[in-house]
C-alpha cells in the first residue's frame, strides 16, 4: 500500500540513507551523529551536509541533549535461556554502574520523522531527556550486533513494534531478536534499575518462552 509522506522537497534516498532510516524506524529511537559517522560514513567523512538535506526533506529530526556516551564495544552483562537459573541481579546492576559514570556532554541526535517511520513500516519514538543515555547505549548495542552478528540484526524488532503488538509498553524489553523458534530479548540495564525491575523482565520473558541478553 502506498503511504503518502509529507516531504518538503524531493530527495532521492541512497542505500545508506535507507539503511539508517529503516534502523531508526524499526530498531532504535535515536543515533548520535558520531554513531552515524562511524557506521555509514568513511573515516574522516562528514555526514552533516547529507543529514541537513534529509532533515529539510522531512525524513529526519535533529536535536541536542546532554548525555553520557560510551564508545567502548559493548559486551553483555548476562545471558539467560529457559530452563537455566536466574542471574544474580545485584551483581549485574553493580557491573552496569561504571557505564553511567562517564561525564555527560552535549550530543547531536538524529531521530526519524513520523512520516518517514510510516514509510519504512515502523514507529517514530523520541527519547525522553532522562533516557537519552540509555537509548544511545541501546543504539550502540544494535550497531555492535549489526557488525558482528548480522543475522541477529536482521531479526531485531524494536520496542515500539513490540509495545504495539503487546498493548503494554511498560512490560516489553528494549528489543527482541525474533530468531525462528528461539527469540531472545535485549535489555540495556539503565542507571536507575533495581533488582525488582530485572526480575519483572525475567518473569515476562519466561512467560513468553524467550531468552534474554542484558547489556
Amino acid at each position: 500500500m502506498f503511504v503518502e509522506t509529507k516531504i518538503k522537497h524531493h530527495v532521492v534516498l541512497t542505500g545508506r540513507d535507507r539503511a539508517m532510516l529503516s534502523a531508526l524506524s524499526n530498531c532504535v529511537k535515536v543515533f548520535s551523529v558520531e554513531q552515524i559517522t562511524e557506521t555509514w560514513w568513511h573515516v574522516g567523512g562528514n555526514p552533516n551536509p547529507r543529514l541537513k538535506r534529509l532533515e529539510g526533506a522531512g525524513w529526519i529530526e535533529r536535536s541536542w541533549a546532554i548525555a553520557c556516551v560510551s564508545h567502548r564495544s559493548p559486551e553483555p552483562l548476562a545471558a539467560w535461556s529457559p530452563g537455566h537459573p536466574e542471574p544474580e541481579w545485584s551483581a549485574i546492576i553493580a557491573s552496569s554502574c561504571a557505564r553511567w559514570r562517564t561525564d555527560a556532554r552535549a550530543v547531536s541526535l538524529v531521530s526519524v520523522s513520523e512520516t518517514a517511520a510510516v514509510h519504512f513500516g515502523g514507529v517514530a519514538r523520541y527519547p525522553r531527556l532522562s533516557e537519552v543515555s540509555h537509548d544511545l547505549f541501546l543504539a550502540l548495542v544494535f550497531l555492535h550486533i549489526r557488525s558482528i552478528r548480522p543475522r541477529d540484526a536482521r531479526v531485531w524488532v524494536g520496542e515500539g513494534a513490540l509495545a504495539a503488538q503487546s498493548g503494554c509498553a511498560s512490560a516489553v524489553p528494549d528489543a527482541l531478536l525474533r530468531r525462528p523458534g528461539r527469540p531472545v530479548a535485549i535489555e540495556v540495564v539503565g542507571e536507575s534499575y533495581r533488582p525488582s525491575k530485572l526480575r519483572s523482565l525475567h518473569d515476562y520473558c519466561a512467560e513468553q518462552g524467550w531468552g534474554y541478553e542484558l547489556w
